[in-house]
């Protein structure tokens, strides 16, 4: 369901707002989808706790905002004329696509995304660091935050000067977190702020990435093609990235997993600085 709904969704969000206000209209979206993350597990936990019921009723209740999402969907959203459909032709519309700047920012993101590991290794960490299977969920809870709390600011300021520098900072934000676990004494304190930071790497990767794809995918009756492209490409990148980021992890311990992490994200934020001043000239 996610795979179908999500290259869809990012394109109607993008043909909903002026590109100006891209950034902040991804912003709003990341911010209320953790928070429904956040408080929906502390809601079904007080159904649980406090009210009695039992798993299978609160999987009904689950049921009841997803419903409300796609009345509102069928029958309060417009969605924008795209202009003439000339029929379905993926081959072509994929030649269309891949080329030029739109060709050269997938290749960028892939190279990122083959080295970014997911949440998990953070609780990895963070267990390494003595935290407990107790405290697990609080660490957990602190990526979510950050992650909700930047969202709006990274994609309004990215509004401002612009969705490939703060793109970067991201990028940056990444690498100092593999820095952290690499360096830091492995304390409490420290869990928690590898923690932090990790949080507000996924949230601002997660807002301007997919603002920055309507500006470089010029034709936008192929905006939902090349948010497909887009999410084919990290996707897979992402899962190569877990697989070669675990097996270095288990076999050779958390530095040299962070060093092949940091190779990939350094190379990426090279790229995109080159990126940059390129289309500067």
């Amino acid at each position: 369901g996610k795979a179908i709904r999500t290259a869809p969704r990012d394109a109607l969000l993008s043909d909903s707002v002026s590109e100006r206000h891209r950034g902040i209209a991804f912003g709003i979206h990341r911010t209320l989808d953790q928070s429904g993350a956040i408080i929906g597990p502390l809601l079904a936990s007080v159904l649980l706790l406090f009210f009695g019921f039992s798993t299978r009723m609160v999987f009904w209740f689950s049921f009841v905002p997803g419903f409300a999402a796609l009345l509102i969907l069928i029958f309060l959203v417009q969605e924008r004329a795209g202009g003439v459909v000339q029929g379905f032709r993926a081959l072509s519309n994929f030649r269309e696509l891949l080329r030029g700047n739109f060709l050269i920012l997938l290749v960028i993101v892939g190279v990122f995304s083959l080295g970014a590991f997911n949440f998990s290794f953070i609780l990895l960490n963070a267990r390494e660091s003595g935290i407990t299977d107790e405290l697990l969920p609080i660490i957990y809870l602190t990526i979510n935050l950050t992650h909700t709390l930047i969202a709006i600011p990274a994609g309004l300021l990215s509004d401002k000067v612009g969705h490939e520098k703060i793109l970067v900072s991201g990028y940056g934000i990444f690498l100092i977190t593999c820095l952290l676990i690499l360096s830091l004494p492995k304390t409490y304190l420290y869990a928690f702020i590898v923690a932090a930071t990790f949080g507000l790497y996924a949230g601002i990767i997660e807002t301007v990435q997919r603002a920055l794809i309507p500006k470089y995918a010029e034709r936008r009756d192929l905006r939902g093609t090349a948010y497909g492209l887009y999410y084919l490409v990290i996707g897979s990148a992402f899962l190569v990235a877990n697989i070669a980021v675990g097996l270095l992890w288990q076999q050779s311990g958390s530095s040299t997993a962070m060093t092949y992490s940091i190779i990939m994200a350094t190379t990426a934020i090279l790229s995109m600085v080159g990126f940059i001043i390129r289309r500067l000239k």
